[in-house]
């Protein structure tokens, strides 16, 4: 009970309106964390997002990463992988880090390069074939994350024609898609 005081408190600090509080655990005790929000808008405000500069995420995408791999998945579908792109970083999230890790973050490769990389290499060694599917609208972006590795990205029309279906539009325009 005063846990949970305290994390409604804590979320209700005007300074903290970007983000969520996680509770994890570090050395067998119990910790309350923010964690940022994905976007500052939309349908995504309620996620939150690693910081995908970190060694220690990118290790823990990519654990799972093959443990998936080891229970059998041919495949990974990933929603706005943009979001991990250097250049979103520093548009959204640069005011967060502090002057030692912008200067690392512009040494470092782009984390999705190394996670599909590490993921391939492991189901290559498994003797198994995977493949990232990327959900992406700019033609840059589109084309970055083909580079880094995906192996397909799906466009905007597909967004939107997933919207109007679930908005109870007719189904009918699909044909032309």
């Amino acid at each position: 009970e005063e846990k949970d005081r305290f994390i409604k408190e804590l979320l209700l600090r005007p300074e903290n309106n970007k983000f969520a509080a996680v509770e994890i655990r570090e050395d067998s005790r119990e910790k309350v964390i923010l964690a940022r929000h994905l976007a500052p808008w939309g349908i995504n405000v309620d996620q939150v997002a690693v910081n995908p500069l970190l060694p220690e995420a990118q290790e823990y995408i990519i654990a799972s990463g093959m443990d998936l791999i080891d229970m059998g998945v041919a495949g990974f579908r990933c929603d706005l992988p943009h979001e991990f792109l250097k250049q979103y970083i520093r548009e959204n999230y640069f005011e967060l880090l502090t002057p030692e890790q912008k200067n690392e973050f512009e040494k470092q490769d782009e984390p999705w390069g190394k996670i599909i990389r590490e993921l391939k290499k492991y189901a290559e060694s498994k003797s198994r074939t995977i493949e990232f599917i990327m959900e992406t609208y700019k033609e840059d972006d589109q084309k970055t994350l083909l580079a880094l590795g995906a192996d397909k990205v799906y466009y905007h029309n597909v967004f939107t024609d997933y919207l109007k279906v679930t908005k109870g539009g007719p189904a009918s325009f699909l044909a032309g898609s």
